[in-house]
């Protein structure tokens, strides 16, 4: 092998280095990229749980109230009813 094959041949080599190099790095971009995305896919997904949290206590803290005051939705029901009423017999 003479003076000019080694060159040649260090610097094929050198360029395939460089090569495997950046497939190394685009490979190391890829997986950080699918890894944020998954991580974006499960951040969402537990903001969703949580407001469907929030929602279902709001609406048992809702049903636990009613329970605990139905007079109070009846009474509001009846005044509703007895003022329409009075309004009646008072057109009459």
């Amino acid at each position: 092998m003479d003076d000019l094959e080694r060159r040649s041949y260090g610097w094929q080599r050198s360029r395939d280095q460089l090569r495997e190099r950046q497939r190394s790095r685009d490979q190391l971009r890829e997986r950080q990229r699918s890894r944020d995305q998954l991580r974006e896919r499960q951040r969402s997904r537990d903001q969703l749980r949580e407001r469907q949290r929030s929602r279902d206590q709001l609406r048992e803290r809702q049903r636990s109230r009613d329970q605990l005051q139905p007079e109070r939705c009846d009474n509001r029901r009846d005044d509703r009813h007895s003022k329409h009423s009075s309004e009646t017999l008072a057109r009459r």
